[in-house]
């Protein structure tokens, strides 16, 4: 929000709180949307988070901070009740939002806001729930993960449905490219394999799990085309 008055046109950013409905400030506009908030009010103090709708703008929150910043909402005004997801720039704190819940952790995405484009990847550790960033994403499908977490520090993997996109984890990092994987999304079930082409690092996949064990792989490709 920019100020209305000639003299000042400064920014700033302006949340109710839930609980008491007091005024949370932030004078110099950093509020990151989707971040847990302590009540500035000294007889409150309890925690909250906030997502704008982007259908109809209605402000979406939860007393307990149990929001993660990539889950599919369903927004909770009776004359919306649309689906979508959100997460944050780390680089610019853009909220950045999929009006039709596509996003899918661990998707490379390029910050909205035109004077970032910077891109970025997240991913939620299947031990603690806690997000991994990576700000340059160089986080590859697939790729042995080490938790962020000082408290955490497990590994896991986690690779795409290319018929679903829904995000399947493997908490004792034991996936192997290559190897058949049934979707965990119950409403999924399909098979499929990946293959990392060692040329140009981007994946091959087989949506009817077809690929036989050791025989040649062309890359799909344009650019490429290598063997492998």
């Amino acid at each position: 929000m920019t100020c209305a008055y000639e003299d000042c046109k400064r920014k700033f950013q302006h949340v109710s709180c839930p609980h008491c409905s007091g005024a949370n400030i932030w004078r110099d506009a950093n509020y990151k949307e989707g971040s847990a908030v302590t009540c500035a009010t000294e007889k409150c103090k309890k925690k909250f988070q906030q997502v704008a709708c982007p259908h109809c703008s209605g402000s979406n929150r939860w007393k307990n901070p149990t929001y993660a910043q990539g889950d599919i909402v369903t927004c909770t005004f009776e004359n919306c009740k649309k689906k979508f997801q959100q997460v944050a720039c780390p680089h610019c704190s853009c909220s950045i939002t999929w009006r039709n819940a596509t996003y899918t952790q661990g998707d490379i995405v390029t910050c909205a806001r035109d004077t970032c484009k910077k891109t970025f990847q997240r991913m939620t550790c299947p031990h603690c729930s806690d997000m991994n960033l990576w700000r340059n994403a160089t986080c590859k499908d697939g790729a042995v993960v080490t938790c962020g977490n000082e408290n955490c520090k497990r590994k896991f993997q986690r690779v795409k449905c290319p018929h679903c996109s829904h995000s399947n984890a493997w908490k004792n990092a034991d996936y192997k490219e290559g190897s058949i994987v049934t979707c965990a999304n119950e409403n999924c079930k399909r098979k499929f394999q990946r293959m990392t082409c060692p040329h140009c690092s981007r994946a091959n996949i087989w949506k009817n799990a077809d690929h036989e064990e050791g025989k040649p792989v062309t890359c799909v490709y344009e650019d490429c085309r290598k063997t492998f």
